[in-house]
């Protein structure tokens, strides 16, 4: 943000797009907090491959639909949970997360900080720190290590969110 402020909307796996389909200026950057490769499409090459790769192209919408999905999943997150919920929500979608492109969901590994997921939430990182802190003591999840949590059940830090 322009006052020094960040704002983080979402993060990244192998397989994403990242950027905008359209001409101009971007409303937001990336940071990798991990090793990542890189491949950059002009806009016009995109567009004519796509028109000539059908596959491509309804897989790049499927997609895209599921990024909205997600953004509109996150309006509901950020607007109407509390810390507890939008905690249990953010472990239930990265596991999700993972399970999509074919990697472990469980235990679950967390590249990015607590603040990183603070920032993301819209909480404090103390109140993250709480609330995991809170889902271990309840046996809704194992901290194996700063980056990597297990869900112990499920089923129960979903009823959380709902």
């Amino acid at each position: 943000m322009n006052d020094g402020r960040i704002q983080i909307i979402g993060f990244l796996y192998p397989g994403d797009f990242f950027g905008s389909y359209k001409k101009g200026k971007f409303n937001y950057s990336a940071e990798a907090i991990g090793d990542v490769r890189l491949c950059v499409f002009k806009q016009e090459i995109l567009d004519t491959y796509l028109e000539k790769n059908m596959n491509l192209a309804k897989e790049l919408l499927h997609r895209t639909s599921h990024e909205l999905t997600l953004a509109q999943d996150r309006i509901g997150v950020l607007g109407k949970m509390n810390a507890n919920e939008r905690v249990a929500k953010f472990i239930l979608n990265i596991s999700d997360q993972r399970a999509r492109i074919g990697w472990q969901d469980n235990p679950i590994s967390l590249p990015m900080t607590r603040q990183d997921i603070a920032d993301y939430l819209g909480l404090t990182l103390e109140t993250v720190s709480r609330e995991i802190t809170r889902f271990k003591t309840s046996n809704l999840i194992k901290v194996m290590s700063s980056k990597q949590i297990y869900i112990v059940n499920k089923e129960k830090l979903t009823n959380l969110c709902h």
